[in-house]
């Protein structure tokens, strides 16, 4: 299915999905391209990152195959689901840091260091994905 183009005009957005069966195992390839965050200011932020997480749900809920069988198979009836794509999730700046000059420099210092179990922490597509709404 299609998405309509953001309000930027920048192209159509979507998801793309195939699967396959191999021995008694389903696998599910999702691939989609979401709207990006354009905005300079945290409350504009916060609202895209909650449209974005919407087009997520919209598409992983309206995800069905139709099988020769005529039986539905939605997503969730997969063994594994991979999601691919340009999500355009990025990493939310914690509040204790007051500029996002302070918040790059300190994601790169936990990139130099190899500290990335300090970035996932603040990863939007990780929060998405669990959150059990």
């Amino acid at each position: 299915f299609e998405m309509p183009a953001d309000r930027h005009e920048s192209g159509v957005k979507g998801v793309v999905a195939c699967r396959f069966c191999l021995y008694d195992r389903s696998f599910c390839f999702v691939n989609c391209h979401f709207n990006a965050d354009t905005s300079h200011t945290d409350e504009h932020s916060a609202r895209h990152l909650e449209e974005r997480i919407q087009q997520m749900q919209h598409a992983l809920r309206s995800i069905e195959f139709k099988l020769n069988d005529q039986l539905l198979h939605p997503l969730a009836a997969h063994r594994v689901v991979f999601l691919l794509g340009d999500t355009n999730m990025r990493l939310t700046r914690p509040e204790k840091f007051d500029s996002w000059v302070g918040w790059k420099d300190y994601v790169e210092k936990c990139i130099e260091v190899g500290d990335f179990k300090s970035l996932i922490a603040h990863d939007q597509l990780r929060a998405a994905v669990n959150d059990p709404k």
